[in-house]
């Protein structure tokens, strides 16, 4: 996947030599988009359109797969670039949050059949990485922008975090769902706990009430790489403090 970084960042050439190479090879392409408002002012100021309207314009949409980041500052006119494009928008909730960029029009892009994936973007500014509350908040944010609790309900933006992603990483022949033929990749929730009992609808439980934590086993591929909270592949503690002890040579660079 070829990654031009946003359109603030890249000028026409540059998108251009991205566009040609992804045509010649047929690989994807990622990139930022629409994720503030000084975004949208700066690109503005210099080809006097939306940072949409001016990927639109450089062709990047007519590539055969492109996955968007954030989308935070979309507007209606934007979205109708968007329609009919292969690929989607991988919604950030968290790190948009955090970030104060905003919250993105995901229902409208939703409504457009646009796709519409969860991500977390990086550790600086998701903190936990944890899709579980990214799943949450993304469903909280867009039931309190249109003020009615039965928006974006528990099994879409479950679907948002699992076959969508798939299918915005362009990976959905192998991984998203649990199908004959495909990988193997599957977590195990333990539901014995105080928050996440009693059982009424399991949807709502994992889309609102699990969290990372609550995931006792992980298997990739058909090969458990995690189970009763346990890493198998990796030595944990070995790992941690190799974290602590590079991090504090690294501030003491600074």
């Amino acid at each position: 996947m070829l990654g031009p970084h946003a359109p603030y960042t890249c000028p026409p050439e540059s998108l251009q030599e991205v566009i040609t190479l992804a045509k010649e090879k047929l690989i994807p392409i990622h990139t930022h988009l629409a994720e503030t408002k000084e975004e949208g002012k700066k690109i503005k100021e210099i080809y006097n359109q939306t940072p949409t309207q001016y990927l639109y314009e450089n062709g990047l949409f007519e590539q055969t797969h492109v996955l968007l980041a954030h989308g935070v500052h979309l507007t209606l006119n934007d979205i109708s670039y968007l329609k009919g494009m292969n690929g989607g928008v991988a919604h950030n909730p968290i790190s948009n949050l955090k970030l104060g960029c905003g919250i993105s029009p995901i229902m409208e892009l939703i409504n457009e059949k646009i796709t519409v994936a969860l991500g977390t973007d990086g550790a600086g500014s998701a903190t936990t990485l944890d899709m579980f509350e990214e799943i949450k908040t993304a469903a909280w944010l867009q039931k309190l922008r249109f003020e009615d609790p039965t928006t974006l309900q528990a099994f879409d933006v479950l679907e948002m975090a699992t076959r969508h992603g798939a299918t915005l990483l362009n990976i959905d022949e192998n991984v998203g769902t649990l199908e004959v033929g495909k990988k193997a990749d599957i977590i195990l929730v333990q539901l014995n706990k105080p928050h996440l009992q009693p059982v009424h609808s399991i949807l709502s439980l994992l889309a609102y009430s699990a969290n990372g934590a609550d995931v006792d086993t992980t298997i990739i591929n058909g090969k458990v790489v995690m189970k009763n909270r346990k890493l198998l592949t990796i030595d944990e503690e070995e790992l941690l403090f190799e974290i602590t002890s590079r991090s504090k040579r690294i501030v003491e660079d600074i």
